[in-house]
């Protein structure tokens, strides 16, 4: 009894970040899910669909995000506190980047508004929406990094009290809930904590030349991955701007709520990607690929092992999941909901050599893979919208196309890194590995 007691400790003591970072994505996941359920289901199908899709906006921004600032600060600055003037240099780019995708997003809204008044709307609602949402997701992500589980866990409670604080007065107030007013109610649940957070990160850091010096000289890592990122965001960006300029509020409000659903799936792979890019990163640099294959492949084992159920639940019973979370208003869109959970199928095996590719700095293939994954699903897509129109079913199909044609190409070429071929050097030069 003793001796099981004292393995459950250090299983429990050997995965405490993965244990704090589920708590941490589940908590978040449930607010969140919480929270747009909650508008869906008081707001009419239409407003909805505008706030929807300017929610979806954000989400592709912040997977950008990931990959021009997140990704690249966490490769080449594994020591934040011992670099502070290189921490600092990163929360500035990172500040950089979240004023500029305001300035377009505000420019793209008033730009669109006199064409197609309710895709104006949605873009002009995504600018408050994505600037605080990027502060709050870097600070949450350098809690990941610093393994400040305490602080982690309190960021997240406090999104979840300024999410409810700020939902319940529209209702005490006996103020409408529009489009308008449901961004506002996200803005300020991600800004509060944001805000606080940031400041108290602000004593760790150091803002001077030497660390915009350094920076400096991983611009072609941080071009590369943002390319990357932006190539792998395409296939999500062009469907919800197909769905604005081709489709209604209802189909992009249907392809919203399909996603909320497969939130639990999603947080899974958050979890593994946040947890375990960083232990990748630490484990190649004092391993080398060795300690770098045994991170992706623990990742791949966790994702298919705790993804499984919710996948097939969701694929065999969409009806079901449909009418208990939304009751009558979107009972039809059962395929839509299967189509979207397909997507995660090529995902479980992308996160992680997604997290090797990074890892090993080889992000033109990264680029290459996520381009031909890009042309297949816009080709996949104009096809369907010729036949049938763009509505969530097809870009949805689309989007399946996409990732099935970028998983054997990242599959073959991790494989064939691992076995000994050439590795990418920093500087865009081939280096042997010979660690």
């Amino acid at each position: 009894m003793m001796a099981m007691s004292r393995k459950l400790a250090n299983l429990v003591a050997s995965n405490r970040d993965r244990i704090v970072g589920g708590a941490e994505q589940g908590l978040a996941s449930l607010i969140s899910m919480g929270g747009l359920i909650v508008l869906s289901r008081l707001m009419p199908i239409d407003a909805f669909g505008i706030f929807a899709f300017a929610v979806g906006v954000w989400l592709v921004l912040e997977m950008l995000q990931h990959s021009a600032v997140i990704s690249p600060f966490i490769v080449s600055c594994p020591a934040p506190l011992d670099a502070p003037e290189e921490f600092g240099a990163w929360m500035f780019w990172n500040l950089t980047v979240g004023i500029g995708s305001v300035v377009v997003l505000l420019l793209a809204g008033l730009i669109a508004l006199p064409l197609q008044p309710w895709l104006g709307e949605g873009l002009l609602l995504s600018a408050p929406i994505a600037f605080s949402g990027m502060l709050y997701m870097f600070v949450r992500r350098i809690h990941y990094h610093l393994r400040e589980r305490r602080a982690l866990i309190a960021q997240t409670l406090l999104y979840g009290a300024s999410y409810a604080t700020a939902l319940a007065s529209f209702f005490v107030f006996s103020i409408g809930l529009t489009p308008l007013s449901a961004a506002l109610i996200l803005t300020l649940a991600y800004g509060v904590p944001a805000m606080l957070f940031s400041l108290r990160m602000l004593g760790k850091a150091r803002f001077d030349r030497s660390g915009f010096l350094r920076i400096g000289k991983s611009r072609k890592l941080i071009t590369q991955l943002a390319a990357a990122g932006a190539i792998w965001e395409a296939s999500y960006s062009g469907a919800l701007l197909a769905l604005g300029i081709f489709g209604t509020p209802a189909a992009v409000a249907i392809y919203s709520i399909t996603r909320t659903l497969v939130r639990p799936v999603s947080m899974v792979l958050s979890t593994l990607i946040d947890v375990d890019l960083s232990r990748a990163s630490r484990r190649y640099a004092a391993e080398g690929r060795p300690g770098l294959a045994e991170v992706v492949s623990s990742v791949w084992l966790s994702a298919a092992a705790l993804t499984m159920v919710p996948v097939a639940l969701l694929i065999i019973f969409p009806g079901f999941f449909l009418e208990l979370i939304y009751g009558t208003q979107y009972a039809g869109a059962t395929t839509e909901l299967q189509l979207r959970v397909l997507i995660f199928v090529p995902l479980i095996c992308v996160a992680p050599l997604d997290i090797g590719l990074t890892v090993l700095r080889d992000t033109r293939f990264l680029m290459l893979a996520h381009l031909a994954g890009l042309a297949v699903g816009t080709a996949c897509l104009t096809a369907l919208g010729l036949m049938r129109g763009v509505d969530a079913t097809s870009v949805l199909i689309a989007l399946v196309a996409a990732r099935l044609t970028s998983m054997p190409l990242l599959h073959l070429r991790y494989r064939r890194l691992m076995a000994g071929a050439v590795l990418p050097s920093a500087t865009g030069t081939e280096v042997a590995d010979v660690r």
